[in-house]
């Protein structure tokens, strides 16, 4: 009978790890199903990216210099105008650029799976990876679905990274080239991640690598140079000088290692290093140098993202899909091992290699209802939205102004690209724009305001006065990803005039 059982037990914990997947897989996909209508902000940005699409369906440029009506964020700009033609189709809100996320999250899912199950042969050790990255959906902020351009970003370069591997041939260098062009027009980061993939062409094939540097290269040059053109040379200020002035925060030089990565994903790092050892000890040089290089540039990517001021688990994306495919990896090349019987171990079975597979889930779990906005928060921002709506004038809310735009109550800068306009060194700028905040406050412009933070309080007090809380309710219209921000007080003007600066 215990041999029975000894011999059932594998069997029995593989289809418990492929049921523990196919979980996380379906949570995900009902999770995104109920967020996905929401019309409010389930991140504090997003509000913030929905106003640059509509700028864009409005027919007017991105990248101007600032002012109190429009700062743009410090993001190359293909998602705007991918997420502004699916609005075009759609119609307006933030639904449709959701749903660009969740379309590119699933071809992240998609490629995750091809990629290991080409390298390895084995559906298992595919869809093993694949469903290991959803299951990361809250380390990564619960950011998949939002109307944010990290799942479009990842998508073309994961695309980029899959062709690169599997090419054979001169044009697939270039295919890639462009490919890793396209995600830096989604997000900066591209450039980090591609660099060592060019010093992994340069040691194995250098025509390759020319062609895969020339195209990358070239394409950013003359993009940058006509976007500059028509932008009056704006795109460049906020694409790369801004970004360049986040301040580093020390503590994430180590606490990306320790918390980021090891925290919830010890096990598969690793099975990551596992399989780096492997392919060193049988001189697959190849192999080697392409998931070394890969890895130096997706986790060096998320690395030095997460290490700026403001960089939040969204820049894991990268790290946490290049990990899980070393994962699938690792695990496959292990139950060889195991099957072989030339493991380290002999008492190493497959009941056990199918375990720390469940081990790792089980580090994952998290609480889904914790992640979609209540019926109580739907209610709550319908009642702000009308409340607002009934206030004479603009309205200005620094931190959501996309709840202002949406009922014709002014059309302003988020308060995330104006701070950011304010930590640049460009003093003049700053000046200028603070001078236009102080001019509006001054005169009384907005027949009220509404803040989240002690950010705006201090500049208002000789103007506005404080009528109350905007909620009654401390539980609701929190966002339940990213910054825990809401609009908290509402200030109306005093009946003093005015004054001219």
């Amino acid at each position: 009978m215990q041999r029975v059982l000894h011999n059932a037990l594998p069997g029995a914990l593989k289809y418990i790890l492929i049921l523990v997947a196919t979980i996380y897989v379906l949570t995900y996909l009902v999770l995104a199903y109920t967020r996905i209508p929401y019309p409010f902000e389930l991140e504090w940005m997003e509000g913030g990216v929905l106003d640059h699409v509509n700028r864009i369906l409005a027919g007017r440029k991105l990248y101007v210099a600032p002012s109190l009506e429009f700062v743009p964020f410090i993001y190359t700009p293909l998602y705007f105008y991918v997420s502004a033609i699916v609005s075009s189709v759609c119609g307006p809100g933030l639904p449709p650029l959701r749903m660009v996320s969740l379309m590119a999250s699933l071809g992240c899912f998609l490629i995750i799976y091809l990629f290991v199950r080409r390298e390895t042969n084995s559906a298992f050790a595919g869809g093993l990876s694949c469903s290991l990255f959803v299951a990361t959906f809250r380390e990564c902020g619960a950011w998949f679905d939002l109307a944010r351009n990290d799942s479009l970003f990842l998508l073309f370069s994961l695309s980029a990274l899959y062709v690169l591997r599997f090419g054979t041939h001169l044009r697939s260098f270039v295919i890639s080239g462009i490919l890793f062009f396209i995600a830096f027009l989604t997000k900066q980061t591209a450039l980090i991640i591609v660099l060592p993939l060019i010093l992994y062409c340069a040691l194995t094939r250098l025509r390759y690598a020319m062609a895969l540097l020339c195209t990358v290269g070239g394409l950013v040059v003359a993009s940058t140079l006509v976007l500059d053109w028509v932008h009056d040379g704006w795109y460049s200020f906020y694409v790369f000088d801004l970004p360049q002035q986040h301040p580093i925060v020390g503590d994430m030089i180590i606490k990306f290692w320790t918390q980021d990565l090891l925290g919830p994903l010890a096990i598969s790092c690793a099975m990551s290093g596992f399989y780096l050892w492997l392919q060193a000890s049988r001189r697959a040089t190849n192999n080697l140098l392409f998931y070394s290089l890969a890895a130096v540039g997706m986790v060096g990517g998320a690395w030095m993202s997460r290490l700026h001021q403001g960089g939040h688990l969204n820049n894991l994306f990268p790290a946490y899909a290049m990990i899980c495919i070393l994962f699938g990896l690792a695990i496959h090349e292990l139950l060889g091992l195991v099957k072989s019987r030339r493991s380290a171990s002999q008492s190493l079975g497959p009941g056990h290699v199918f375990a720390i597979c469940i081990m790792q889930y089980a580090c994952l779990l998290y609480n889904p209802f914790s992640l979609c906005p209540s019926v109580d928060d739907l209610e709550a921002g319908r009642r702000l939205v009308a409340r607002i709506k009934g206030i004479d004038g603009d309205v200005f809310i620094p931190c959501h102004p996309y709840l202002a735009s949406a009922v014709n109550k002014g059309t302003f800068a988020h308060q995330m690209a104006i701070l950011d306009i304010f930590k640049s060194g460009k003093s003049d700028m700053k000046e200028a724009l603070r001078d236009e905040l102080l001019l509006a406050v001054g005169n009384r412009r907005f027949g009220a305001v509404l803040v989240d933070v002690d950010w705006f309080p201090v500049e208002l007090e000789p103007f506005y006065i404080r009528q109350g809380d905007v909620f009654g309710q401390d539980e609701v219209f929190w966002p339940v990803s990213g910054w825990r921000i809401r609009p908290e007080a509402i200030f109306v003007p005093t009946e003093e005039d005015g004054w001219e600066r």
